[in-house]
């Protein structure tokens, strides 16, 4: 049986099966290497991407993670515990806002950036598709073939609606 490679969907990677045996080795290696393609080929993807519009800007929204605010039933689920001095009891702060670094805040602020250009489609035909296809953690790139300003003002009002 000849080397061959496997696509396995649910897992997002490929793997090397060599006479029909997969080694852990191989699987370490083709996924790191795919990692690495994939980053490349979405590099590319945007810039091929943005190359079809006259006008490109990009941005980046500052302290975006600060920004979105957690409902305040979730509030007590996002805490900190801290301690001035091994002495003082402890005190417990609740987080209003998403923190950076945290397991859950890159979906949270995906999820808000989905929900956001869903709700508000509508009212911002040119931002909405912009929210759910162009941005990367916290920077957009996008590009139309009239002047950004239409473009520009409804992202940035569309974000204001999210508190942004």
């Amino acid at each position: 049986m000849e080397s061959s490679e496997i696509f396995e969907t649910d897992k997002e990677f490929l793997q090397s099966a060599i006479d029909g045996v997969l080694t852990e080795k191989a699987t370490k290696i083709e996924q790191e290497k795919f990692k690495i393609e994939s980053e490349k080929d979405k590099i590319e993807f945007e810039k091929i991407k943005l190359e079809q519009h006259p006008y490109a800007f990009t941005a980046v929204v500052k302290m975006m993670y600060r920004m979105i605010l957690i409902h305040e039933s979730q509030q007590p689920l996002l805490g900190i515990l801290w301690k001035e001095i091994p002495e003082d009891p402890v005190k417990n702060f609740e987080m209003k806002t998403v923190t950076y670094g945290t397991v859950s805040a890159p979906f949270l602020v995906t999820r808000t950036l989905l929900k956001l250009s869903r709700e508000e489609k509508k009212n911002f035909p040119s931002a909405a598709p912009v929210l759910r296809e162009n941005f990367y953690v916290d920077d957009v790139l996008c590009g139309a073939a009239s002047l950004m300003e239409a473009l520009k003002n409804q992202l940035s009002n569309i974000l204001k609606k999210g508190i942004m």
